[in-house]
């Protein structure tokens, strides 16, 4: 598979090649055409239970379940109901209608779209209502996509290594914008001709349990819903450094779909350094964290529903040595004892330019990471070194950042 990119008004024609098929897809053959996809109203992305009970207040919307529907078939294609043909006006008219009953007008623009000219990985610049800025990674592969949400602006977990964290928290993307992001996804995947949007991991901007009540809302009644975008709810991962025990419990009892870990590090002491959020004390720390997840966990009925992703961003000389390996495998183990698989992310540091940064950070060396992955893997750990994609655009792991800090 190749692909090959050039500029056009700003944004990108691309060629799709493999050994089926040549395609040419345009992102924007011409701006005026693109512009009236590139901006929604986020308050239209409404539950199907919601907009039903609103269409029924309306007496000449006579079948108000076919036609909530037929709105969600819209959005959940990529496609802005308020712009189909296929819409009678009088539904669009009520459509308009709830809008403007709305207290405040949720402009969502796509600001900017690259792609990277390293891999297939696309990310998109998402300007909110309030003029503030969201990214959002698209990762497309031979026969589906994946697509990387951010769940707040900035973020006050100050991680090391994240370039995000050094923004700061600014504000939670509520509902309607987490939704816009997965909507906007599907609507560039159209335009590429890529694989349709099948699996979504809360893993950009944020940790998805700090702004949980948004993230619980859009998940149960927009990703998952069977009248919604229609994701499968174990190809849903919600990701986080886990503040707190009872933010694990409080996340993983509730949401029945799939959790990661931003671990980094077994030893307290070190995540500390990795994670200056995270405050240590007898009531949290990191044994307590992960036996708050394999409670949690260890009561879902389905094997295939109790697994755990666990993120490790290797460090030069800071936390990938053989020490580090052995020590992680025994903090694992009771993981197994209990029933829960766990598959390991172990992630390459991606340089960021910062200058807060109290460290010099480097990534590990590949010989290093794949020692700690054969320690992992030779004690039955599965286990997986995660290479950058996007990188190139700073789309990779700890590079999203909307240029709000210098």
């Amino acid at each position: 598979m190749s692909f090959i990119y050039q500029n056009v008004n700003h944004f990108v024609v691309k060629r799709f090649t493999n050994r089926y098929k040549t395609t040419l897809c345009c992102i924007a053959p011409s701006l005026s055409k693109m512009n009236s996809s590139l901006t929604i109203d986020a308050n239209l992305f409404v539950s199907y239970s919601h907009l039903h009970s609103y269409l029924s207040t309306y007496p000449h919307i006579k079948n108000p379940h076919y036609h909530a529907s037929l709105v969600w078939s819209h959005i959940r294609r990529g496609i802005n109901p308020l712009q189909s043909k296929t819409l009678s006006n009088s539904l669009q008219k009520v459509l308009v209608n709830y809008l403007n009953a709305q207290h405040t007008k949720k402009y969502t623009t796509i600001q900017d779209i690259i792609v990277s000219n390293k891999d297939s990985t696309i990310k998109l610049l998402i300007q909110l209502h309030d003029h503030l800025s969201i990214e959002t990674v698209i990762m497309p592969n031979s026969s589906s996509t994946t697509v990387c949400v951010s769940t707040q602006v900035g973020c006050d977990r100050k991680c090391v290594f994240c370039a995000t964290g050094f923004m700061g928290l600014i504000r939670n993307v509520d509902t309607e914008e987490l939704a816009s992001q997965i909507y906007f996804s599907r609507v560039i995947t159209n335009l590429y001709g890529l694989p349709n949007v099948n699996r979504i991991v809360l893993m950009g901007m944020g940790d998805a349990l700090c702004t949980i009540q948004h993230v619980k809302r859009c998940i149960l009644e927009m990703i998952v819903n069977p009248h919604g975008f229609q994701i499968g709810k174990r190809k849903v991962t919600v990701s986080s450094v886990a503040p707190n025990p009872n933010s694990i419990r409080n996340a993983v009892e509730s949401i029945p779909v799939l959790f990661g870990w931003s671990l980094h590090s077994v030893d307290d002491e070190l995540r500390k350094v990795l994670v200056p959020s995270y405050h240590y004390s007898e009531r949290n720390n990191v044994i307590l964290l992960r036996n708050a997840f394999i409670e949690s966990l260890k009561i879902r009925k389905c094997r295939q529903d109790r697994i755990l992703r666990i993120a490790i961003t290797l460090l030069d000389g800071m936390n990938d040595s053989e020490h580090d390996a052995l020590n992680t495998v025994q903090f694992l183990r009771p993981f197994a004892e209990n029933g829960i698989d766990i598959c390991v992310d172990l992630i390459q540091y991606n340089s960021i330019q910062h200058s807060g940064l109290q460290y010099v950070l480097q990534k590990s060396p590949k010989y290093k990471m794949d020692h700690f992955q054969k320690i992992l893997l030779d004690h039955n750990i599965v286990c997986f070194l995660r290479l950058p994609k996007g990188d190139d655009q700073n789309a990779a792991c700890g590079q999203l950042s909307t240029g709000s800090f210098s």
